[in-house]
Protein backbone atom coordinates (compact mmCIF):
# COMPACT_ATOMS: atom_id res chain seq x y z
CA UNK A 1 0.00 0.00 0.00
CA UNK A 2 1.10 3.43 -1.20
CA UNK A 3 0.03 6.92 0.95
CA UNK A 4 0.81 9.56 -0.66
CA UNK A 5 1.65 12.38 1.85
CA UNK A 6 -1.38 14.05 3.56
CA UNK A 7 -2.88 10.67 3.25
CA UNK A 8 -4.66 9.53 6.57
CA UNK A 9 -6.83 6.56 7.29
CA UNK A 10 -9.68 6.79 9.42
CA UNK A 11 -11.70 3.78 10.72
CA UNK A 12 -14.76 4.38 12.40
CA UNK A 13 -15.81 3.08 15.70
CA UNK A 14 -15.38 -0.64 16.04
CA UNK A 15 -13.92 -0.93 12.65
CA UNK A 16 -10.70 -2.84 12.33
CA UNK A 17 -7.97 -2.19 9.04
CA UNK A 18 -5.96 -4.42 8.56
CA UNK A 19 -2.75 -4.21 6.88
CA UNK A 20 -0.75 -7.57 6.02
CA UNK A 21 1.43 -5.98 2.87
CA UNK A 22 4.19 -3.42 2.94
CA UNK A 23 3.59 0.09 3.77
CA UNK A 24 4.84 2.72 1.35
CA UNK A 25 4.71 6.27 3.34
CA UNK A 26 6.77 8.74 4.60
CA UNK A 27 7.43 9.20 8.55
CA UNK A 28 4.23 11.68 8.83
CA UNK A 29 0.64 10.48 10.44
CA UNK A 30 -1.08 8.28 7.80
CA UNK A 31 -3.43 6.14 10.62
CA UNK A 32 -5.66 8.18 12.75
CA UNK A 33 -7.57 6.38 15.43
CA UNK A 34 -9.41 9.22 17.11
CA UNK A 35 -12.55 8.31 16.00
CA UNK A 36 -12.33 4.84 18.06
CA UNK A 37 -11.40 2.56 14.94
CA UNK A 38 -7.91 0.57 14.73
CA UNK A 39 -5.30 -1.10 12.59
CA UNK A 40 -3.90 -4.51 12.57
CA UNK A 41 -0.49 -4.46 11.18
CA UNK A 42 1.62 -7.07 10.04
CA UNK A 43 4.51 -8.57 8.18
CA UNK A 44 6.79 -4.86 8.06
CA UNK A 45 9.75 -5.63 6.78
CA UNK A 46 11.27 -2.45 8.37
CA UNK A 47 8.63 -2.02 11.24
CA UNK A 48 6.06 0.00 12.51
CA UNK A 49 6.22 4.40 13.35
CA UNK A 50 4.40 6.12 16.31
CA UNK A 51 4.39 8.93 13.24
CA UNK A 52 2.25 7.28 11.19
CA UNK A 53 -0.27 7.58 14.28
CA UNK A 54 0.44 11.34 15.30
CA UNK A 55 3.44 11.06 17.17
CA UNK A 56 5.73 14.03 17.06
CA UNK A 57 8.53 13.89 19.25
CA UNK A 58 8.56 17.35 19.62
CA UNK A 59 9.11 16.82 23.85
CA UNK A 60 5.98 18.14 24.25
CA UNK A 61 3.34 16.96 23.00
CA UNK A 62 1.75 13.57 24.35
CA UNK A 63 2.98 10.89 22.05
CA UNK A 64 1.70 8.03 24.44
CA UNK A 65 -1.42 7.08 23.07
CA UNK A 66 0.52 7.22 19.30
CA UNK A 67 3.54 4.80 20.33
CA UNK A 68 0.45 2.77 21.94
CA UNK A 69 -1.39 2.64 18.93
CA UNK A 70 1.50 1.50 16.84
CA UNK A 71 2.50 -1.04 19.55
CA UNK A 72 -1.60 -2.52 19.50
CA UNK A 73 -1.38 -2.64 15.57
CA UNK A 74 1.43 -5.12 15.41
CA UNK A 75 0.47 -6.81 18.58
CA UNK A 76 -3.08 -7.93 16.81
CA UNK A 77 -1.34 -9.28 14.24
CA UNK A 78 1.14 -11.24 16.24
CA UNK A 79 3.79 -9.75 16.89
CA UNK A 80 6.75 -7.25 14.92
CA UNK A 81 8.87 -3.99 15.24
CA UNK A 82 7.88 -0.55 16.41
CA UNK A 83 10.80 1.77 15.43
CA UNK A 84 10.95 5.24 17.18
CA UNK A 85 13.53 7.42 15.14
CA UNK A 86 15.11 9.76 16.71
CA UNK A 87 14.24 13.70 17.40
CA UNK A 88 16.19 15.99 19.35
CA UNK A 89 13.63 16.68 21.83
CA UNK A 90 12.50 13.35 22.51
CA UNK A 91 9.09 11.52 23.09
CA UNK A 92 6.96 13.08 25.83
CA UNK A 93 4.98 10.06 27.94
CA UNK A 94 2.27 11.74 29.96
CA UNK A 95 0.81 9.19 32.60
CA UNK A 96 -2.35 8.45 33.57
CA UNK A 97 -3.12 10.17 36.71
CA UNK A 98 -3.54 8.03 39.74
CA UNK A 99 -3.23 4.81 37.81
CA UNK A 100 -0.47 2.17 38.30
CA UNK A 101 -0.48 2.07 34.48
CA UNK A 102 3.18 1.29 32.80
CA UNK A 103 3.97 4.69 30.54
CA UNK A 104 4.73 1.87 27.70
CA UNK A 105 3.56 -1.70 27.70
CA UNK A 106 5.41 -3.78 25.28
CA UNK A 107 3.01 -6.69 24.60
CA UNK A 108 4.83 -10.29 23.76
CA UNK A 109 6.09 -10.52 20.76
CA UNK A 110 6.79 -7.18 19.79
CA UNK A 111 10.00 -5.53 19.58
CA UNK A 112 10.51 -1.30 20.39
CA UNK A 113 13.84 -0.10 18.41
CA UNK A 114 14.78 3.26 19.33
CA UNK A 115 17.04 4.71 17.01
CA UNK A 116 18.74 6.75 19.34
CA UNK A 117 15.33 8.08 20.60
CA UNK A 118 14.87 9.43 24.35
CA UNK A 119 11.22 8.76 26.01
CA UNK A 120 10.62 11.32 28.59
CA UNK A 121 8.29 10.07 31.23
CA UNK A 122 6.39 12.23 34.07
CA UNK A 123 7.90 12.48 37.35
CA UNK A 124 6.19 10.10 39.71
CA UNK A 125 4.89 7.56 36.79
CA UNK A 126 4.65 3.73 38.69
CA UNK A 127 6.60 1.86 35.85
CA UNK A 128 7.96 3.83 33.03
CA UNK A 129 8.08 0.93 30.79
CA UNK A 130 6.23 -2.46 31.29
CA UNK A 131 8.04 -5.66 29.05
CA UNK A 132 6.24 -9.22 29.12
CA UNK A 133 2.96 -9.80 30.91
CA UNK A 134 2.07 -13.51 29.23
CA UNK A 135 4.77 -16.30 29.33
CA UNK A 136 5.53 -17.59 26.35
CA UNK A 137 8.42 -17.79 23.53
CA UNK A 138 8.15 -13.84 23.91
CA UNK A 139 11.53 -13.30 21.71
CA UNK A 140 10.68 -8.95 21.97
CA UNK A 141 11.78 -6.45 24.16
CA UNK A 142 13.50 -2.29 23.89
CA UNK A 143 16.32 -2.10 21.54
CA UNK A 144 18.43 1.18 21.99
CA UNK A 145 17.94 4.98 22.99
CA UNK A 146 17.28 6.63 26.62
CA UNK A 147 14.96 5.85 29.24
CA UNK A 148 14.59 9.26 30.62
CA UNK A 149 12.41 10.32 34.38
CA UNK A 150 11.48 13.80 34.47
CA UNK A 151 14.40 15.93 33.41
CA UNK A 152 16.83 13.24 34.38
CA UNK A 153 17.93 14.20 37.75
CA UNK A 154 15.07 15.57 39.88
CA UNK A 155 12.08 13.84 38.05
CA UNK A 156 10.97 10.12 40.31
CA UNK A 157 9.42 6.71 39.65
CA UNK A 158 8.93 3.37 41.53
CA UNK A 159 10.47 0.79 38.87
CA UNK A 160 12.51 1.94 34.92
CA UNK A 161 11.97 -0.64 33.36
CA UNK A 162 9.99 -3.97 34.57
CA UNK A 163 10.35 -7.10 33.09
CA UNK A 164 7.20 -9.32 34.20
CA UNK A 165 7.01 -12.76 33.55
CA UNK A 166 9.21 -12.85 30.12
CA UNK A 167 10.65 -15.04 28.46
CA UNK A 168 13.90 -14.20 26.01
CA UNK A 169 13.32 -10.87 25.61
CA UNK A 170 16.25 -8.39 24.71
CA UNK A 171 16.72 -5.24 26.76
CA UNK A 172 19.52 -3.35 25.73
CA UNK A 173 18.78 0.44 26.77
CA UNK A 174 21.93 2.98 25.45
CA UNK A 175 20.90 4.73 29.32
CA UNK A 176 18.69 4.84 32.17
CA UNK A 177 18.65 8.25 33.82
CA UNK A 178 16.64 9.24 36.72
CA UNK A 179 15.66 8.88 40.16
CA UNK A 180 14.09 5.30 40.48
CA UNK A 181 12.77 4.44 44.27
CA UNK A 182 12.43 0.59 43.66
CA UNK A 183 15.21 -0.26 40.93
CA UNK A 184 16.27 1.02 37.38
CA UNK A 185 14.99 -2.42 35.98
CA UNK A 186 13.35 -4.99 37.62
CA UNK A 187 12.92 -8.75 37.23
CA UNK A 188 9.71 -9.97 38.83
CA UNK A 189 7.99 -13.17 39.26
CA UNK A 190 4.56 -13.63 40.93
CA UNK A 191 1.94 -16.15 41.57
CA UNK A 192 3.79 -19.32 39.97
CA UNK A 193 4.84 -16.67 36.75
CA UNK A 194 8.46 -17.45 35.61
CA UNK A 195 10.62 -14.70 34.30
CA UNK A 196 13.37 -16.57 32.10
CA UNK A 197 15.92 -16.04 29.23
CA UNK A 198 16.14 -12.63 29.39
CA UNK A 199 18.79 -10.78 27.93
CA UNK A 200 19.88 -7.51 29.62
CA UNK A 201 22.52 -5.38 28.90
CA UNK A 202 23.25 -1.66 28.63
CA UNK A 203 24.23 2.26 30.54
CA UNK A 204 22.25 2.36 33.56
CA UNK A 205 23.83 5.85 35.30
CA UNK A 206 22.19 7.24 38.00
CA UNK A 207 20.78 10.82 38.29
CA UNK A 208 19.80 10.60 41.91
CA UNK A 209 19.11 8.76 44.95
CA UNK A 210 18.82 5.57 42.86
CA UNK A 211 18.85 2.66 45.31
CA UNK A 212 19.02 -0.44 43.23
CA UNK A 213 19.92 -0.60 39.56
CA UNK A 214 18.38 -4.43 38.49
CA UNK A 215 16.65 -6.20 40.90
CA UNK A 216 15.17 -9.48 40.33
CA UNK A 217 12.41 -10.87 42.60
CA UNK A 218 9.78 -12.77 43.33
CA UNK A 219 6.57 -12.99 45.96
CA UNK A 220 4.14 -15.86 46.27
CA UNK A 221 5.64 -19.26 43.60
CA UNK A 222 7.08 -17.47 40.92
CA UNK A 223 10.65 -17.63 39.66
CA UNK A 224 13.41 -15.36 38.13
CA UNK A 225 15.52 -17.98 36.64
CA UNK A 226 18.41 -17.77 33.44
CA UNK A 227 18.89 -14.18 33.45
CA UNK A 228 21.73 -12.68 31.92
CA UNK A 229 22.88 -9.61 33.03
CA UNK A 230 25.82 -7.50 31.22
CA UNK A 231 25.50 -3.55 32.20
CA UNK A 232 27.33 -1.04 32.62
CA UNK A 233 26.28 0.45 36.18
CA UNK A 234 27.83 3.64 37.66
CA UNK A 235 26.53 5.71 40.74
CA UNK A 236 24.56 3.02 42.13
CA UNK A 237 24.67 1.46 45.57
CA UNK A 238 23.56 -1.54 44.87
CA UNK A 239 24.19 -2.51 41.27
CA UNK A 240 22.63 -5.86 40.99
CA UNK A 241 20.24 -7.85 43.76
CA UNK A 242 19.10 -11.45 43.20
CA UNK A 243 16.16 -11.45 45.90
CA UNK A 244 13.65 -14.64 46.26
CA UNK A 245 13.83 -17.27 44.23
CA UNK A 246 15.96 -16.17 41.62
CA UNK A 247 18.30 -19.06 40.31
CA UNK A 248 20.68 -20.05 37.56
CA UNK A 249 21.40 -16.19 36.64
CA UNK A 250 24.59 -14.98 35.03
CA UNK A 251 26.01 -11.54 35.68
CA UNK A 252 28.77 -9.64 34.58
CA UNK A 253 29.45 -6.29 33.33
CA UNK A 254 30.87 -3.11 35.29
CA UNK A 255 29.94 -1.17 38.21
CA UNK A 256 31.40 1.32 39.81
CA UNK A 257 30.15 3.39 42.78
CA UNK A 258 31.64 5.29 46.22
CA UNK A 259 30.19 2.92 48.90
CA UNK A 260 27.30 0.41 48.84
CA UNK A 261 27.46 -3.02 47.08
CA UNK A 262 27.94 -4.00 43.96
CA UNK A 263 26.19 -7.54 44.00
CA UNK A 264 24.04 -9.39 46.40
CA UNK A 265 22.65 -13.01 45.85
CA UNK A 266 20.09 -13.90 48.04
CA UNK A 267 17.85 -12.34 50.58
CA UNK A 268 19.14 -14.45 53.32
CA UNK A 269 15.67 -17.04 53.38
CA UNK A 270 14.94 -18.02 49.81
CA UNK A 271 16.96 -20.36 47.72
CA UNK A 272 19.01 -18.48 45.22
CA UNK A 273 20.90 -21.12 44.21
CA UNK A 274 23.07 -21.70 41.38
CA UNK A 275 24.00 -18.18 40.03
CA UNK A 276 27.22 -17.19 38.07
CA UNK A 277 28.99 -14.13 38.54
CA UNK A 278 31.32 -14.24 35.65
CA UNK A 279 34.54 -11.54 35.30
CA UNK A 280 32.77 -8.79 36.40
CA UNK A 281 34.76 -5.09 36.97
CA UNK A 282 34.05 -3.86 39.88
CA UNK A 283 35.29 -0.55 41.23
CA UNK A 284 35.26 1.78 44.52
CA UNK A 285 32.62 -0.22 46.13
CA UNK A 286 32.84 -0.59 50.25
CA UNK A 287 32.00 -4.39 49.58
CA UNK A 288 32.15 -5.82 46.01
CA UNK A 289 30.03 -9.02 46.51
CA UNK A 290 27.39 -10.36 49.28
CA UNK A 291 26.26 -13.80 48.86
CA UNK A 292 23.74 -14.56 52.17
CA UNK A 293 22.40 -17.25 53.39
CA UNK A 294 20.45 -20.21 51.68
CA UNK A 295 22.60 -19.21 48.50
CA UNK A 296 23.81 -22.40 47.18
CA UNK A 297 26.71 -23.30 44.69
CA UNK A 298 27.50 -19.46 43.69
CA UNK A 299 30.25 -19.60 41.16
CA UNK A 300 32.24 -16.13 41.42
CA UNK A 301 34.93 -16.30 38.36
CA UNK A 302 36.80 -13.33 38.44
CA UNK A 303 40.23 -12.37 36.73
CA UNK A 304 39.48 -12.69 32.95
CA UNK A 305 42.84 -12.24 31.05
CA UNK A 306 42.39 -9.47 29.23
CA UNK A 307 40.75 -7.47 31.92
CA UNK A 308 41.46 -5.96 35.57
CA UNK A 309 38.26 -6.83 37.46
CA UNK A 310 38.82 -5.63 40.85
CA UNK A 311 40.12 -2.29 41.42
CA UNK A 312 41.29 -1.48 44.93
CA UNK A 313 41.65 2.31 45.15
CA UNK A 314 41.78 2.08 49.15
CA UNK A 315 38.24 2.46 49.70
CA UNK A 316 37.05 -1.62 49.48
CA UNK A 317 36.46 -2.84 52.70
CA UNK A 318 35.29 -6.63 52.09
CA UNK A 319 35.58 -8.02 48.20
CA UNK A 320 33.29 -10.54 49.12
CA UNK A 321 31.16 -11.43 52.14
CA UNK A 322 28.34 -14.07 52.88
CA UNK A 323 26.38 -13.78 55.67
CA UNK A 324 24.42 -16.28 57.80
CA UNK A 325 25.25 -20.06 57.81
CA UNK A 326 26.85 -21.17 55.04
CA UNK A 327 27.44 -24.96 55.25
CA UNK A 328 24.80 -25.52 53.04
CA UNK A 329 27.43 -23.43 50.77
CA UNK A 330 29.59 -24.92 50.37
CA UNK A 331 29.91 -25.24 46.42
CA UNK A 332 30.12 -21.18 46.52
CA UNK A 333 33.45 -21.18 47.92
CA UNK A 334 35.30 -23.16 44.96
CA UNK A 335 37.65 -21.12 42.85
CA UNK A 336 37.48 -18.08 44.12
CA UNK A 337 39.77 -15.77 42.47
CA UNK A 338 40.64 -11.86 43.39
CA UNK A 339 41.18 -11.54 39.57
CA UNK A 340 44.07 -8.89 39.38
CA UNK A 341 43.79 -5.77 41.99
CA UNK A 342 46.15 -2.90 42.43
CA UNK A 343 47.12 -2.93 45.98
CA UNK A 344 49.62 -0.66 47.98
CA UNK A 345 52.56 -1.81 49.76
CA UNK A 346 51.37 -3.28 53.15
CA UNK A 347 47.89 -3.49 52.21
CA UNK A 348 45.82 -6.66 52.56
CA UNK A 349 42.72 -7.09 50.30
CA UNK A 350 39.82 -9.45 51.09
CA UNK A 351 38.14 -11.44 48.24
CA UNK A 352 35.95 -13.66 50.22
CA UNK A 353 34.37 -13.53 53.83
CA UNK A 354 32.21 -16.27 55.15
CA UNK A 355 30.60 -16.96 58.91
CA UNK A 356 29.39 -19.84 60.57
CA UNK A 357 26.37 -20.80 62.52
CA UNK A 358 27.83 -23.65 63.52
CA UNK A 359 31.18 -25.53 63.37
CA UNK A 360 32.44 -26.24 60.16
CA UNK A 361 35.38 -27.86 58.38
CA UNK A 362 37.67 -25.72 56.02
CA UNK A 363 39.08 -27.80 53.33
CA UNK A 364 41.88 -26.05 51.16
CA UNK A 365 42.67 -27.88 48.29
CA UNK A 366 44.73 -25.90 46.05
CA UNK A 367 45.77 -21.94 45.35
CA UNK A 368 48.49 -19.83 44.19
CA UNK A 369 49.39 -16.03 44.91
CA UNK A 370 51.80 -14.38 41.68
CA UNK A 371 51.95 -10.74 40.48
CA UNK A 372 50.07 -9.91 37.47
CA UNK A 373 52.91 -10.89 35.48
CA UNK A 374 53.11 -14.37 36.05
CA UNK A 375 56.20 -13.68 38.43
CA UNK A 376 56.67 -16.02 41.78
CA UNK A 377 56.88 -13.52 44.86
CA UNK A 378 56.88 -14.61 48.37
CA UNK A 379 56.05 -10.98 49.99
CA UNK A 380 52.74 -12.12 48.32
CA UNK A 381 50.55 -14.26 50.89
CA UNK A 382 47.18 -15.83 50.64
CA UNK A 383 46.13 -15.43 54.52
CA UNK A 384 42.48 -17.60 55.69
CA UNK A 385 41.80 -15.15 58.83
CA UNK A 386 39.92 -15.06 61.66
CA UNK A 387 37.94 -12.33 61.72
CA UNK A 388 36.07 -12.45 65.11
CA UNK A 389 39.57 -13.00 66.97
CA UNK A 390 41.84 -11.27 64.57
CA UNK A 391 44.23 -13.95 63.94
CA UNK A 392 45.83 -15.75 61.07
CA UNK A 393 44.01 -19.76 60.97
CA UNK A 394 46.34 -20.91 58.18
CA UNK A 395 48.67 -18.58 56.04
CA UNK A 396 50.97 -19.59 52.56
CA UNK A 397 53.34 -17.51 50.63
CA UNK A 398 54.44 -18.20 46.82
CA UNK A 399 57.58 -20.66 48.11
CA UNK A 400 54.87 -22.91 49.98
CA UNK A 401 52.32 -23.44 47.08
CA UNK A 402 53.24 -22.31 43.86
CA UNK A 403 52.42 -25.64 42.64
CA UNK A 404 49.20 -25.83 44.79
CA UNK A 405 49.13 -26.87 48.27
CA UNK A 406 47.05 -29.87 49.84
CA UNK A 407 45.83 -29.12 53.99
CA UNK A 408 44.15 -31.07 56.24
CA UNK A 409 40.86 -29.52 57.29
CA UNK A 410 40.86 -26.53 60.05
CA UNK A 411 38.07 -26.00 62.11
CA UNK A 412 35.66 -23.35 62.00
CA UNK A 413 34.14 -22.24 65.59
CA UNK A 414 30.64 -21.46 66.07
CA UNK A 415 29.28 -17.61 65.12
CA UNK A 416 32.87 -17.09 63.95
CA UNK A 417 33.80 -14.61 60.53
CA UNK A 418 36.18 -16.29 58.50
CA UNK A 419 38.08 -14.20 55.51
CA UNK A 420 40.45 -15.13 52.38
CA UNK A 421 42.98 -12.45 51.64
CA UNK A 422 45.74 -11.29 49.68
CA UNK A 423 48.72 -9.57 51.41
CA UNK A 424 51.56 -7.27 49.48
CA UNK A 425 54.48 -6.93 51.41
CA UNK A 426 56.63 -6.79 48.52
CA UNK A 427 57.35 -3.06 48.89
CA UNK A 428 55.73 -1.28 46.45
CA UNK A 429 52.35 -0.59 44.65
CA UNK A 430 51.82 -4.15 42.72
CA UNK A 431 48.99 -5.83 40.77
CA UNK A 432 48.51 -9.17 41.68
CA UNK A 433 46.26 -12.27 41.77
CA UNK A 434 45.47 -15.07 44.14
CA UNK A 435 43.30 -18.23 43.98
CA UNK A 436 41.86 -20.95 46.31
CA UNK A 437 39.46 -23.81 45.83
CA UNK A 438 37.73 -24.88 49.07
CA UNK A 439 34.93 -26.22 50.82
CA UNK A 440 32.92 -25.24 53.91
CA UNK A 441 30.71 -28.35 55.42
CA UNK A 442 29.24 -29.57 58.28
CA UNK A 443 30.69 -30.80 60.73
Amino acid sequence: MHLLPGAILKPDSGIAITIDGAIIAGIEQIFDTSAGGSFVIGNQHVGVFPQWFGATGDGSTNDRGFIKSAIDAVNAAGGGKVILPFTASGYNVVSIVGSSTPGIDIPPGVLVLMDQATLIFDDGDYVTVKIGGQLGNFEGGLIGGRIRCGDGTTGSATVGILIQNCRSAIIRPNQIIGNYSEAQIKLFAANGEKTLFNKITGHIPSGGPTVIGIIADNSGTGFCNANDIDVDSTDVPIGVELKGVSSTNIIRGRYENTGGTAIIIGDGTNDANHNMILWPRIEDYTTFINIKANSVGTQIWIGHPMTTSLVDNGTETNVLTTSGDTGRSHAAYKNFSSGNIVVANGATVEFARFSTAANRNLRVFSGQCHKSDGTNAATFELEVFNVTDASVLKSFNNSSYERGFPLASAQLGVTKTYALRLKNTSGAQETMYGSVTLSVDGE
